[in-house]
């Protein structure tokens, strides 16, 4: 929601980090205090980590299509913007344009941003595709940027926390309608849907509209889909001494503070035709404009994998400065490091933990190959490196050959141990049947690691409600839930 999430800026000691902290800043702080220098926000600042020029080298913004995970891989780890042009393709949603959404969700409730009030006042059903509105300080806008007032609904994403903001009927199977709706594009490695269809925003462009210059208050990358109409999008890394007024809608843009004209530099710039997926990353200032003739709808969503960690790398410093206020949800990655006592502290292993997975730093030189692959292959994944180490263990424990593949035997024998059975007969046959035709991904014979990992991933992640539970009370509890197996 534009209208209910300003920045809230403070300041804070360089060597503490404080509760009402955004988390980057958190994380900056957290890692001084973990390494005992109280100089290292201070002399990271005033370095101002990487420019953007130095960085990235150019600002081209590469358009791909029919691409692969391992082509997109290194600009989300770069934290390079770019558009997938077919990026929407055969996803539940592809044809949810201004019309659809209308006649599938018509009892439900939106809002023109642009207002004071984050209540949504507009019926669905109503014809507010025609209601062209201009911001108040358009005239004053720079060259390129949105005139007109777009239509927002976060209902996926705010309802829980904000139902007074009046959502329309049946809100909750609105909700769940989006997000079961929801799927992860052919281009992005495996994970989980839910918490993306969770996160969803849609945006409502007539001709003209768009979202002023803004930075998004979270900590995870974003995918936009553009599913009708066609988008301009503009965007840049904050100054390496951040405006200490935020940067809120189109703040940046000078149009009521005099001092700020000038300060919008956008450096990176694509366009994002329907059926498109444009991604956008944390700390960025970034706007949208519509570029064409009818309702332009998109959608867009947060994803975990994989972490644009050499990006945070490089541009740390400034973002450890802007210390937005941030929602709830976004305080997971700082919770992370901090420790669940909330004091803002964070313990040397816990802060070595997350430094390990993130590679915020240098990998240890003395590393084995293996760990340096591990090390490298949880950072890829997004996830926390000891879970990594612990599933490769069970994968190597009963790998007998020692050829980084299990064979159906040893598949049998580890599944059944990992379900905690102390007879065959314990888990029938047609069971592991199942399962080894769904381990086997590429259907060769064996099972490497990737695809055991990836298996493990989906029937053995550890919960956050109940860390302690075995694996076969997890996997018979999915599938009861699941009704994954019938006898």
């Amino acid at each position: 929601s534009l209208a209910a999430r300003r920045p809230r800026c403070s300041e804070m000691a360089p060597s503490v980090a404080r509760a009402d902290a955004g988390p980057l800043a958190r994380i900056v702080a957290a890692a001084a205090a973990a390494a005992g220098s109280a100089q290292l926000v201070a002399t990271g600042a005033a370095a101002g980590g990487s420019t953007p020029e130095a960085y990235y080298g150019t600002f081209d913004s590469p358009a791909l299509e029919n691409t692969t995970y391992a082509e997109v891989r290194k600009l989300l780890l770069q934290g390079r913007p770019f558009v997938v042009l077919d990026g929407a393709k055969g996803l539940p949603m592809e044809s949810w344009d201004c019309d659809f959404v209308k006649q599938q969700f018509p009892d439900s409730r939106i809002r023109q941003e642009g207002s004071q009030s984050d209540v949504n006042s507009i019926k669905m059903s109503s014809d507010w595709q025609t209601m062209v509105k201009p911001f108040k300080a358009a005239a004053k806008f720079p060259p390129g940027a949105p005139t007109n007032r777009p239509f927002y609904w976060d209902i996926a994403k705010a309802f829980d926390q904000e139902k007074h903001r009046k959502w329309g009927k049946d809100p909750k199977t609105v909700v769940s309608k989006i997000v079961q709706s929801t799927a992860v594009p052919y281009w992005l490695p495996e994970q989980q849907s839910v918490g993306m269809g969770r996160s969803s925003e849609m945006w409502f462009h007539p001709p003209g509209a768009g979202a002023p210059a803004h930075m998004d208050p979270h900590c995870k990358t974003t995918v936009s889909y553009c599913f009708s109409g066609r988008r301009k999008w503009r965007m840049m890394i904050p100054p390496a001494e951040p405006n200490p007024k935020g940067y809120f809608d189109g703040e940046i843009y000078g149009a009521s503070d005099p001092s700020r004209r000038g300060e919008w530099q956008p450096t990176f710039e694509l366009e994002a035709p329907a059926g498109s997926a444009v991604i956008v990353y944390p700390g960025m200032v970034h706007e949208t404009a519509s570029i064409g003739e009818g309702c332009s709808s998109s959608i867009s969503q947060t994803f975990e994998v994989p972490v644009a960690a050499a990006y945070y790398r490089a541009f740390w410093p400034r973002f450890a400065l802007i210390q937005e206020d941030l929602p709830r949800a976004a305080q997971s990655e700082t919770d992370r490091i901090v420790g669940p006592d909330g004091t803002g502290v964070a313990k040397f292993k816990d802060f070595l933990s997350w430094n390990l997975t993130m590679s915020f730093y240098p990998q240890n030189k003395n590393a084995s190959k293996g760990d340096a692959t591990l090390r490298k292959y949880a950072v890829e994944k997004g996830i926390d490196l000891p879970y990594v180490e612990k599933v490769h263990g069970e994968f190597k424990k009963w790998d007998v050959d020692k050829d980084n593949a299990l064979s159906k035997e040893g598949f049998t024998t580890c599944f059944r141990h990992l379900m905690n059975s102390k007879e065959d007969f314990d888990v029938p046959p047609e069971r592991v049947e199942r399962f080894w035709a769904e381990v086997d991904t590429n259907r060769n014979g064996t099972v490497e690691w990737e695809e055991f990992f990836m298996w493990y991933m989906r029937h053995f992640k550890i919960s956050e409600s109940a860390p302690d539970e075995l694996p076969a009370s997890m996997v018979y509890r999915r599938l009861s839930q699941m009704r994954f197996c019938q006898g």
